[in-house]
């Protein structure tokens, strides 16, 4: 792991940092979950590497195949005998130390060895298996916030510890570089109908769309990138005469297409909620998002009520939140509890915490029905 002396260490020495929540990590992965190691892109990949990659994606639901070719992308470039400058070595960069917690004679050739593919990428995945067990605690205990792959595989990088003390992903500039490269490489490895494949066709599950379409990074003139099927469905979008595109003016110079709440909510609702959802939302140059998305709304579906008034147990997934009162506009879906997301609610404003949810303090409150907008009501499809 290119921080993986960081990754040992900080492993070993959690407990003495009495402010952290110390979660213990042993070498025993989470039970294993039988996924499956679909949607696995295999170009660029060496081919005897393939059975061992679509093998540990199969280790436990939150680390895929695609997931654990983009890391070790990432790591080593699938050069099987990297050194690092601190010590870690093989496919997978593992330190000495972590290695002897986690490394395993997998491929049954009578030795253990980061240097063997056999065994390195087996104990990639129950390492962050863990690791991901680890952080997605973490979550729910509100010590930490962020997406559960990006903490685990900033774990991996950087230690568990460093994730704790930061409350997230450490700003060291490494590893918020490391975590882009996978991203970047996930879209490569993962397979058409996957999160890097072409836009979702209707009736895709709200989990699904929801991992798809929800991107992990924010105010970045290159973050849509990272998301290609949110790429590939906005610009289906346009092509159907939808418009979807900011504004002229209406935001800083250089933002993507699509990177505004009214795209968002429009593209998860129309995929896997509703294939009519805002069908007459072509909007002539200078019409606002959010009015035209309400009018639809209050013509086609029914209304919940206003956000003040709700608790959070009164919603469904795929209800949405709209606000066009008081000067604020904004639209948002609330999507539930989704494997591998970590809020409960999506929104695509530039202001705010993109595509992650809300505060998680704020999810814990019935204030999170209306955050910050007074005027704020929701909608379900009838």
């Amino acid at each position: 792991m290119s921080g993986g002396k960081a990754a040992g260490g900080a492993l070993l020495g959690i407990a003495v940092i009495p402010i952290l929540v110390v979660v213990a990590i042993s070498g025993t992965a989470p039970t294993p979950a039988p996924v499956g190691g679909g949607g696995l892109n295999s170009a660029g990949i060496p081919a005897d590497l393939v059975p061992l990659i679509q093998a540990a994606g199969t280790v436990c639901a939150g680390i895929t195949a695609p997931d654990i070719a983009a890391q070790l992308k990432a790591e080593s470039g699938f050069n099987r005998a990297a050194t690092s400058p601190a010590g870690a070595q093989g496919i997978a960069q593992f330190m000495p130390g972590t290695w002897v917690t986690w490394g395993k004679d997998y491929d049954h050739n009578g030795s253990s060895s980061p240097l063997d593919p056999g065994d390195a990428i087996p104990a990639q995945a129950h390492f962050m298996c863990a690791l991901y067990s680890q952080v997605t605690t973490l979550l729910k205990a509100g010590s930490v916030t962020g997406d559960p792959n990006d903490l685990a595989w900033a774990a991996y990088n950087a230690g568990l510890g460093a994730v704790q003390g930061a409350g997230g992903v450490p700003r060291n500039g490494e590893t918020p570089a490391y975590i882009t490269n996978i991203r970047k490489y996930l879209a490569l490895f993962t397979a058409a109908g996957g999160v890097g494949g072409p836009a979702l066709a209707a009736g895709a599950s709200l989990s699904q769309t929801v991992l798809a379409y929800a991107w992990h990074t924010n105010q970045g003139q290159d973050h849509l990138a990272q998301m290609p099927q949110y790429t590939a469905a906005v610009n289906a979008a346009r092509a159907s005469g939808h418009f979807y595109a900011h504004q002229p003016g209406e935001y800083p110079a250089g933002r993507p297409e699509g990177d505004h709440c009214s795209a968002t909510a429009s593209l998860i609702a129309t995929t896997a909620v509703d294939p009519s959802y805002n069908d007459a939302g072509v909007m002539a140059q200078g019409a606002g998002f959010v009015p035209v998305q309400e009018a639809w709304m209050a013509a086609h579906w029914q209304l919940v009520g206003s956000a003040g008034s709700l608790s959070l147990s009164q919603l469904r997934p795929g209800d949405v939140g709209i606000s066009n009162g008081g000067g604020l506009t904004h639209v948002w879906m609330y999507v539930g509890s989704v494997p591998g997301f970590s809020g409960n609610f999506v929104e695509g404003s530039y202001a705010y915490s993109g595509h992650v949810g809300f505060a998680p303090q704020a999810r814990q409150s019935p204030g999170v029905l209306y955050a910050g907008f007074p005027h704020a009501v929701y909608y379900r499809k009838k």
